[in-house]
């Protein structure tokens, strides 16, 4: 399978690594195999391995509910790191979240717990300098444990479920938010409260739960690579094109692209608009049939960013979701001029309308921004040079590194020196 690797980091060249017996150990816990680093969390737990590594010795525990397959393993038989994977059918998997509807925890918590997994991690934790969970949905494996903890909320599934719930396109997603809302509130409180620190790519969400316990902000960010590549529009289109770019079986991608086309694409009718993303819904597919002269669906793309460079513009419309958006941080990276929504831009913190993208909130000021952007393409280049400055001095992975560093440098190396003492 292959993946495009500009938009990940390569440590090494400029972090001084840390060998042998002097390596802290990490207990790492993570509900994907981090490999191919395609769609945003796996990019996430992806980097944040390879930022880990420099630093500590990882013990890795997956709980996966997609087939391993031969190139994700390699990628785990090659990365020096010990781990263990707990692969279960889907069908285990839903059968959890049925036992979890009729408890108190969070649909997406019971669909990830297992007993031997929970055992597991019992039995060989103890060792280790810390613990790193990933997501809410990792947190019922190690909470209770004496061990220093962290966790990486990411983003607040609370907070975007309350966000989104009237806004959902899908009966069946606005069903679950309502089911999970309030079991989310509680246990995204208690997470916050049990870790030692909990990190979040949010900056107000960070601000919401700092009175629950020690809330830090670390954003995501784009790599080195991807910075320093400089793209050149191949040509002009005749008529103004726009990309989405993004996973496209996630429910907040799914109300974007079906906003976009329903709401924006009747006021500008000689609009192009490219769809690029792994594992199109069906409902996408549907919406590409429908509107076959003006949508086209890419699918999963190699190189996304000289299509996205190339167009009138990239356009992130979020109606739904939280958090901080790669996709957004990835086109100001490149250079790509971004029309996105208030909530689309209101994680990224330092980028100010109309100089670093463009936020467009009703239909009309999405019409009217592709057609200014498409009929004066010139006058969008110092947008570009401000939104790739942005990116490189506030959202880098070399820049989330050093954050973390200070967060679990602490914890780690004062276990280490009590140890030697004791040693002494």
């Amino acid at each position: 399978m292959s993946f495009d690797s500009k938009n990940i980091n390569v440590y090494g060249n400029n972090d001084k690594e840390l060998v042998g017996q002097n390596k802290p150990t990490c207990f790492f816990i993570v509900s994907r195999v981090p490999f191919p680093p395609v769609g945003g969390d796996k990019l996430k737990y992806f980097n944040m391995i390879e930022i880990l590594k420099m630093r500590y010795k990882i013990s890795m525990v997956i709980i996966s509910d997609e087939k391993v397959t031969p190139e994700m393993k390699e990628y785990l038989d090659n990365s020096g790191h010990e781990y263990k994977i707990f692969s279960y059918s889907r069908l285990r998997f839903k059968l959890n979240a049925i036992k979890a509807f009729f408890s108190t925890l969070p649909l997406q918590v019971g669909y990830y717990y297992f007993g031997e997994v929970h055992e597991y991690c019992r039995k060989n934790i103890k060792r280790e300098d810390f613990v790193m969970a990933n997501l809410i949905r990792t947190a019922l494996y190690v909470q209770d444990l004496p061990n220093k903890k962290f966790i990486d909320v990411a983003d607040s599934i609370y907070l975007n479920y309350i966000r989104s719930i009237d806004r959902v396109s899908s009966f069946f997603w606005r069903t679950v938010y309502s089911i999970e809302i309030k079991r989310l509130q509680g246990f995204e409180q208690k997470c916050v409260a049990n870790f030692d620190a909990s990190l979040f790519a949010n900056w107000s969400e960070r601000n919401y739960y700092s009175d629950f316990g020690r809330a830090i902000w670390i954003p995501n960010g784009v790599s080195s690579k991807l910075l320093e590549t400089n793209y050149f529009r191949r040509k002009k289109s005749l008529f103004p094109e726009v990309v989405f770019f993004g996973k496209m079986d996630y429910q907040p991608n799914i109300d974007a692209v079906n906003w976009l086309i329903s709401k924006v694409l009747p006021l500008v009718p000689s609009l192009k608009i490219r769809i690029i993303g792994g594992s199109p819904h069906p409902k996408i597919k549907a919406l590409g049939k429908r509107y076959s002269n003006s949508v086209v669906i890419e699918g999963f793309v190699k190189d996304p960013y000289q299509a996205m460079y190339d167009a009138t513009a990239v356009v992130a419309p979020m109606q739904t979701g939280g958090g901080i958006q790669n996709k957004i941080l990835e086109a100001m990276a490149i250079g790509a001029i971004v029309l996105t929504t208030t909530l689309g831009a209101k994680a990224i913190i330092g980028a100010v309308s109309g100089e670093h993208l463009i936020i467009c909130d009703e239909p009309q000021d999405y019409a009217t921004a592709i057609m200014e952007l498409h009929n004066n393409s010139k006058n969008s280049i110092p947008m570009g040079l401000k939104a790739k400055k942005l990116m490189k001095e506030s959202f880098t992975w070399d820049l989330y590194a050093k954050k973390l560093y200070e967060v679990l440098d602490e914890a780690s190396f004062n276990k280490i020196e009590q140890n030697n003492k004791t040693a002494c």
